[in-house]
């Protein structure tokens, strides 16, 4: 007597099965990191400003900081390509003035957060942004001048900074703006390579 189920890996696939397969391929190449990160990247942008940020007694002196990210980082979840962790180095120059006299800063932040792609119909993706709190923040900043090592240790520059940026962020994913990039039009996507030849490999001059 056969064993029904001794060939059941080697039969072929069902049209169901087939076209499950090929959307879920769609899906991962769409979701990869790379091309989720530029995303990121362009909610971000080049430049990033922040402040004012009260500085000693009684919030007497007002500092700004100017930054940029360095690299956004996203890795997967090992269990779903729809689920990624992100990490956004941010550099930030900080100006504070007294007496007229300019107290100079640099200060690194590690911003972690995750995201969340979700399907939208007909045939889109949805950036679906974590909000992060205070604990999802790095922050170091360095004194550059006389002034800024002297106040360094009175201003509290490292826990004034991450509230800086937990409100930066929260601010701008929730932003109409931010709303509109983080949707990625996967059928405009193929019907534009198609349009250049990319899809068939014609590709025009």
């Amino acid at each position: 007597m056969s064993n029904q189920f001794a060939v059941a890996d080697d039969r072929p696939a069902s049209p169901v099965q087939s076209r499950m397969a090929f959307a879920d391929n769609v899906l991962r190449v769409a979701t990869r990191p790379e091309h989720i990160a530029g995303v990121i990247a362009q909610i971000i942008g080049d430049h990033i400003e922040t402040g004012p940020i009260a500085l000693g007694p009684g919030g007497i002196v007002a500092a700004t900081a100017a930054g940029r990210a360095e690299g956004v980082q996203v890795v997967p979840s090992e269990t779903d390509c729809c689920e990624m962790s992100v990490l956004v180095p941010v550099a930030f120059r900080i100006q504070a003035s007294l007496g007229g006299i300019a107290a100079q800063y640099l200060a690194a932040a590690c911003v972690r957060t995750r995201v969340t792609l979700v399907p939208d119909a007909p045939c889109a993706l949805l950036i679906q942004h974590q909000r992060i709190s205070r604990q999802d923040v790095v922050t170091k900043v360095r004194g550059q001048n006389t002034l800024a090592r002297l106040t360094e240790p009175f201003a509290r520059l490292n826990s004034l900074v991450a509230d800086q940026v937990v409100a930066y962020v929260n601010a701008l994913v929730t932003s109409p703006r931010v709303q509109a990039l983080s949707r990625i039009d996967v059928a405009e996507l193929i019907d534009r390579a198609f349009d250049t030849g990319a899809m068939t490999g014609r590709g025009y001059p």
